[in-house]
């Protein structure tokens, strides 16, 4: 509450089962200052909390998924003029073929969320799914294109557009090209790394209005 000079909270989301949270957690905040929380689980799936107290307690788990998935992401519409303002969206890929991008919805601050939706339709295994809002409403989601064998280096960018809330989807499978650095780093003790795009979208209404940005990490280039 001071602008980040210091930090209050939990070591984990306190919303029940505890001992079921695992990690990959995404977060957002929705236009009435609710704060939603995604996670994976003890078993396959995607799992959702809110909170209406700026995280000081929060809900139970809600199901969005329960399918094996790669680690999702969250974002909310705060567009006031958008046809869908306050919707949140989650995306994220299914670990199963075609290994295409899902994503869910909630009107009602993660009370609820829609069934998930299919987004692409790859003949190339995706992987990451990021999202953002662009200044009318705009949904916008990028994801990385990888080769079929581990470590499942990056190789195209896929982005898809949707302007209905995402209802439909403008999507291009392969938009650029990438050379990515999924793996190990051997100079920090062999972590695992990855070159997964991120997105954002301008919407201060200044002269780049709409624009919309995609950074990678890649090497050899």
């Amino acid at each position: 509450t001071d602008g980040g000079f210091t930090w209050t909270g939990n070591d984990t989301c306190t919303g029940a089962p505890i001992t079921f949270h695992k990690g990959d957690p995404g977060i957002a905040i929705d236009k009435d200052g609710t704060f939603l929380l995604i996670r994976l689980g003890s078993f396959p799936g995607l799992f959702s909390h809110f909170s209406t107290d700026n995280g000081q307690t929060w809900s139970g788990q809600n199901t969005i998924a329960t399918n094996d998935q790669d680690r999702a992401t969250l974002t909310s519409d705060g567009v006031p003029t958008s046809s869908s303002f306050g919707r949140s969206y989650a995306a994220w890929v299914r670990f199963a073929p075609p290994f295409a991008v899902f994503y869910a919805f909630t009107d009602d601050g993660g009370a609820n969320w829609s069934s998930p939706s299919q987004v692409n339709n790859p003949s190339q295994r995706s992987q990451g799914g990021e999202m953002a809002i662009g200044p009318n409403g705009e949904v916008y989601v990028c994801w990385a294109v990888v080769i079929n064998t581990s470590p499942f280096t990056e190789d195209i960018l896929g982005v898809a557009r949707s302007t209905d809330g995402g209802a439909t989807w403008n999507v291009l499978e392969n938009a650029a090209d990438m050379n990515g650095i999924a793996g190990i780093f051997s100079n920090k003790g062999n972590i695992r790394v990855n070159g997964l795009p991120r997105i954002d979208a301008d919407r201060t209404g200044g002269a780049h209005n709409g624009n919309v940005y995609i950074v990678t990490t890649q090497t050899n280039l």
